[in-house]
């Protein structure tokens, strides 16, 4: 038995350990690429996924700081609408139009429109962001306004004061410094709404 065993170790070491020695040392050696890379973003969702907040945060300060937007909107809208960071709410909007400016090849990977932008503001707006609650209130202000051909940045986003009016709402009765400017903004675009049913009607 002793001389078995003996024969069974030796085998194994032969048959086994000695071949992938030989393929972990040439695999360090190696300077070939792998057949396959997964994109960065999907390693980045993967990252966010795993509940690693900061990790996430990270990639996306690193994209911001390199330029690419593309990337840098999938950790922001993980983070806001996962993990409810109001900041990252707010930066998808100055980071939406950065991609729209970036050239065209790295904007058609990620498929988004202002509306969407407008799901991670009003989000932003219910954890008290009041920033994102005033963005949001001035993409529905500065909309299209019916019978014109007016766009904000090209974007078909409708004129809408009773929406506007909400985001200023909740500005305006909050301690934020915005505040008083929130509520003009309520007296203005309800002069405004008033002044225009008035003229339909003599029309």
């Amino acid at each position: 038995m002793k001389v078995l065993k003996a024969f069974l170790y030796f085998l194994s070491a032969t048959v086994l350990c000695i071949p992938l020695v030989i393929v972990i040392c040439q695999g360090e050696d190696s300077n070939v690429e792998p057949k396959s890379k997964a994109p960065v973003s999907l390693l980045g969702e993967r990252v966010c996924s795993d509940g690693n907040i900061n990790n996430c945060i990270l990639l996306r300060d690193q994209a911001l700081q390199e330029k690419k937007y593309a990337e840098a909107f999938v950790y922001l809208k993980t983070l806001c609408d996962r993990y409810q960071d109001s900041d990252s709410c707010l930066m998808t909007y100055e980071t939406f139009f950065n991609m729209q400016e970036t050239n065209k090849s790295e904007s058609q990977n990620v498929k988004t429109t202002l509306y969407e932008v407008l799901y991670y503001l009003d989000i932003g707006c219910k954890l008290n962001n009041y920033s994102a609650c005033l963005r949001a209130a001035r993409i529905y202000e500065y909309g299209v306004k019916p019978d014109s051909s007016q766009a904000l940045y090209g974007f078909n986003v409708a004129y809408d004061a009773q929406e506007a009016k909400r985001y200023y709402k909740k500005v305006c009765e909050s301690i934020s410094d915005d505040a008083p400017e929130a509520c003009k903004k309520i007296v203005d675009l309800t002069h405004k709404t008033h002044s225009y049913k008035y003229l339909i009607k003599k029309q």
